[in-house]
């Protein structure tokens, strides 16, 4: 469900924005770099990880999602956010 003041997830939006390349297909590399960029863009406060507001906001939670954070800091760095996404992928 779409959260009050959160952008609409456009699945087709999404893909078109990940396929980099206009090949039709998302790649390996084009799904890392895509969900490094969301990474960054949903780093609300800009401190190089994600809290897991910032995290619920914007992007769709897994299970994988939620058990990323390796260090149970209670924070996603960039590589257990990309470790949990290529689970999905």
């Amino acid at each position: 469900a779409a959260q009050t003041g959160a952008k609409t997830y456009d699945p087709r939006a999404a893909f078109a924005e990940a396929d980099t390349n206009r090949d039709g297909h998302v790649d390996y590399q084009e799904f890392v770099a895509r969900i490094t960029e969301v990474y960054y863009l949903n780093d609300a406060d800009k401190d190089g990880s994600l809290s897991n507001d910032e995290a619920r906001s914007t992007m769709v939670v897994t299970e994988n999602l939620l058990a990323a954070d390796g260090n149970g800091d209670g924070r996603l760095t960039v590589h257990e956010l990309v470790r949990a996404r290529v689970q999905d992928f």
